[in-house]
Formats: C-alpha cells, sequence, structure tokens
C-alpha cells in the first residue's frame, strides 16, 4: 500500500485532489496537513510514497520542508492543473495500475461550432460531452474569459464536470441528460418548421439569458454545440470555449451567422450579436435557408438590407436587425421567443429526440 500526504495550500485544488484520491486510489492512502509546520512532523514521524503541496506555499518554509525528504519520495505540485489530472500523474509517478481510465474515449463525433468540436466520450465510466478547442492559437486573454465563463452553471448550460486548460488542445467535459445533438437532428431532416424552430429558441434562451447575466457572450451558436434532452430541455455545449475569437468568412465571402458588426473579423463574440446568431440558426433549423445570405457583402456591411423570413418567423425580425441596439439581449431576448413559442414546447423537443434516436443519422 502507497501513502502520499497532501499540504492543504491556498484555494480548493488541494482539497479537491484529495478527494479523487479517496474515491478513485486503489492501492493507495492518504493524509492531509492543514500547513507546512504539521506537514513537517508528519513526515518526520511516518513514512510517505508521495507528497502533494498546495498552491500559494511561502517558499522559503517550502524550501525547508522539502530538506526533510527523502529522493525516493515524490513530489508533485498543484497549479492550474485539474485534480484528475494531478492524481493521474501521481499514479504515474508511483507506478500504481489506474483504478480507472483518465481519458477519453470518442462514442460519437458532434461536429464543429466555430473553433470548438465537439464529442460524445466515455470517462471513467459515465458518457459525457466534450468540447475542445480545434486550434491552438488562442488569445491568452480570451482564454482566461473563456475560463471563467466555463466555470459557470445554471439553466440552459450543461453541467461541466471537468476542465482542462493545460492540454495542448484545451478541453471541458460536460455532464448532460440522454438525448441528441441539434446537429443530428439537421441532418435527419433538413427543415423543422416554425413551431420546432421557435420551441428550440425559447429553450436555447434560457442558456443564453444565464451568460448574459453573468457578463458573457453565447459566442458560436451553430448545431453542434446545441443538445436536446429526452426530457424536452435544451442545453448550451461548451460555453467558454464558443466565446473564443474564430475567422468566420473574409470580407469576400457571404455572410453566415455573424453579425454585420463583427462579420469577416477574427474577435471575440459579443452579447450584441448573440440574438443575430440565435435569429439564423433558428431561421436556418426552420426552413434550411439562410436569411441572410442572399445579401451581398457590402450592403450586409452597411446595414442596409432586410433579412428574409418566412412569414411564420416574423418574431425573428429583431433578432436579425443591422444594428445591434435594436437586437434584444439577456431577459428581453428570453421573454420575444417566450411569446412566440408553442404552448407545447418541450413536448415538440421530446418528439424530436424520440424521432431522432429511432432514424438513422446521415453522415458527411
Amino acid at each position: 500500500m502507497k501513502r502520499v500526504l497532501v499540504v492543504h495550500g491556498e484555494g480548493e485544488a488541494s482539497h479537491e485532489v484529495r478527494s479523487v484520491i479517496s474515491q478513485r486510489a486503489d492501492g493507495l492512502e492518504s493524509d492531509e496537513a492543514s500547513s507546512l509546520d504539521v506537514a513537517r512532523r508528519l513526515v518526520k514521524n511516518q513514512h510517505f510514497d508521495a507528497v502533494i503541496l498546495g498552491a500559494g506555499l511561502k517558499q522559503l518554509s517550502l524550501a525547508s520542508f522539502l530538506k526533510l525528504l527523502t529522493p525516493k519520495q515524490r513530489v508533485l505540485f498543484i497549479d492550474d492543473t485539474s485534480p484528475v489530472r494531478v492524481v493521474d500523474q501521481l499514479f504515474a509517478a508511483l507506478e500504481l495500475p489506474r483504478s480507472v481510465s483518465f481519458d477519453e474515449e470518442v462514442i460519437d463525433d458532434l461536429g464543429f461550432a466555430g473553433n470548438v468540436a465537439f464529442a460524445q466520450v466515455e470517462w471513467n465510466g459515465a458518457t459525457l460531452l466534450r468540447a475542445q478547442i480545434s486550434r491552438r492559437d488562442v488569445d491568452p486573454t480570451a482564454l482566461a474569459s473563456a475560463q471563467q465563463a466555463g466555470q459557470l452553471s445554471g439553466p440552459g448550460l450543461a453541467q461541466t464536470v471537468e476542465i482542462f486548460w493545460d492540454d495542448p488542445r484545451p478541453h471541458v467535459l460536460q455532464h448532460a441528460a440522454p438525448g441528441v445533438s441539434l446537429d443530428r437532428l439537421v441532418k435527419q431532416r433538413s427543415s423543422w418548421g416554425a413551431p420546432f424552430a421557435l420551441a428550440l429558441g425559447r429553450g436555447i434562451a434560457d442558456g443564453v439569458v444565464t451568460l448574459h447575466e453573468a457578463g458573457f457572450s453565447a459566442g458560436t451558436l451553430r448545431a453542434p454545440s446545441i443538445w436536446l434532452t429526452e426530457d424536452g430541455e435544451v442545453l448550451l455545449l461548451g460555453h467558454g470555449l464558443t466565446q473564443l475569437p474564430f475567422t468566420r468568412l473574409t470580407y469576400y465571402g457571404l455572410p453566415s451567422e455573424a453579425p454585420p458588426e463583427e462579420y469577416g473579423t477574427a474577435l471575440p463574440p459579443k452579447i450584441p450579436g448573440d440574438a443575430f446568431r440565435l435569429g439564423v440558426l433558428l431561421a436556418q433549423v426552420a426552413t434550411n435557408v439562410s436569411p441572410v445570405t442572399h445579401l451581398n457583402p457590402v450592403d450586409y456591411l452597411r446595414r442596409e438590407w432586410q433579412p428574409r423570413l418566412d412569414v411564420s418567423l416574423t418574431a425573428l425580425e429583431p433578432f436579425l436587425h443591422g444594428d445591434s441596439v435594436d437586437r434584444p439581449r439577456g431577459e428581453l431576448l428570453r421573454t420575444v421567443l417566450e411569446a412566440a413559442a408553442p404552448a407545447d414546447r418541450r413536448e415538440l423537443i421530446r418528439d424530436a429526440v424520440k424521432w431522432s434516436r429511432a432514424t438513422p443519422a446521415l453522415r458527411w
């Protein structure tokens, strides 16, 4: 039996590490010390195969403590690494067999939304959803903001289980009730009609409002980043990562989901653009036709245009204003979609998920 001592520092990271050890470590016992002074007494009187040191410990005290350890005793430092990764490193250092796997096994690729790849994965015996940056050249400031957004929880957001920011391609693992990706639905049926699209929009609004109230944009809103559950819920996936900058199109292409003020740029998405991105997504889900791709880039950038919307989607007109100040955001966005969505909106989502699971999905 191997023994490890966890020395607590600033924050909760060291407590989380010990919790992971106690839950998952076969052949490993752990003890804890509230300070280096306590740890010093413990290592003098007991044997430990490894020591894990929390963040923020005083350097002078730390240096004197390390002198008490033998070369055979492994030392690990907690920084921004996730608790699971620290334990993973511990198992490797002590050459212990792992009771669980710390790597994700991909079950199903869910597609891309902007700069983020989505997948359904198996991890530690659980089926989770993974959002992973598809490129590593991300601005550090933007990544710091994404970390804050990724830790949010609330209505309309998938529950974040682990965040791996130290990986070559940072990613998050999230839990959601059984369901299907919106990307699967639109590949199975190209157009879903206005009632379903508006029901979908009302569900998405919960997650968008949660992010707006915390001061964050929902970022890229595309089919792979939307999850529909068997209970009729709609959840945003990868919140945090979907806010990272992504060059959507050049000025020489045609508009996609980018609002005019963000079109052709690599700037981070802004809150005023969320309504526009949502309006484009819902119109495409309803009719399989974008309300803005008929425009030429010059008129689009001048904001001298009107979107093409089916009469059944007139509720989306405020979302597609060229001027960002005229678009709804926050609670107003939800109120508009609440009024437009059918009363049986959750039933429509449930039926769509049930139908999707019984229908083969197209792949391309």
